[in-house]
C-alpha cells in the first residue's frame, strides 16, 4: 500500500486522507455558493488552492490562523450555530513572529469558532505545507474529510 511519508516526523498520511485538486475545487464551489460573501470572492479556485495538486485536512490551533473578518454580525450569527464548521482553505506563511497559516477561505467561520471558544479549526492545506507544519506541530494528523466532500 502506498502511503505519503511525512519527511519531518514518523507519521504517514493515509492515501484516503489525501485529496486531489479536482475534488477540492468542487467542494470550494459548493462552500462559496452557500456563503453570504461568496459573491465577493473570485470565481477562480486558484486564488484559494494555488497551483498545488494534493491536499489534506488538518485541525489547526486558531491562534496560528491569520484571519480577517469585516462582518461582526455574520460572525456572531455563525457563532450561535452548533456542530463543526466546514473547513477553510489555508497556506503556510513564515512571519516575523513564527509560522502561521493564512486563511484564503473560512475567515468568518474561523472567527466564529474562536468567539464560541473553539481551540481548533479545520483547514485544507497542501500536502507540501502539511510536511512543513509538521516540523512545528509533530502531533499534527491528516483528518478524514469524506463527510465534507460528499
Amino acid at each position: 500500500m502506498f502511503w505519503q511519508r511525512n519527511h519531518y516526523t514518523e507519521d504517514y498520511v493515509r492515501p484516503e486522507h489525501v485529496y486531489t485538486r479536482a475534488v477540492l475545487v468542487k467542494y470550494w464551489e459548493k462552500v462559496r455558493a452557500s456563503g453570504r460573501h461568496g459573491y465577493r470572492s473570485r470565481p477562480d479556485p486558484s486564488c484559494v488552492l494555488g497551483t498545488e495538486k494534493r491536499f489534506v485536512l488538518v485541525l489547526l490551533p486558531i491562534e496560528r490562523l491569520e484571519r480577517i473578518s469585516d462582518d461582526s454580525q455574520l460572525v456572531a450569527e455563525y457563532a450561535q450555530r452548533r456542530g463543526e464548521f466546514p473547513p477553510g482553505f489555508g497556506e503556510l506563511d513564515d512571519g516575523f513572529n513564527g509560522w502561521f497559516v493564512n486563511l484564503h477561505d473560512g475567515n468568518h467561520r474561523c472567527c466564529a469558532a474562536e468567539q464560541r471558544g473553539d481551540k481548533l479549526f479545520p483547514v485544507f492545506i497542501s500536502l507540501y505545507d502539511y510536511r512543513n507544519i509538521s516540523k512545528f506541530l509533530p502531533e499534527l494528523q491528516a483528518e478524514d474529510a469524506r463527510h465534507w466532500l460528499s
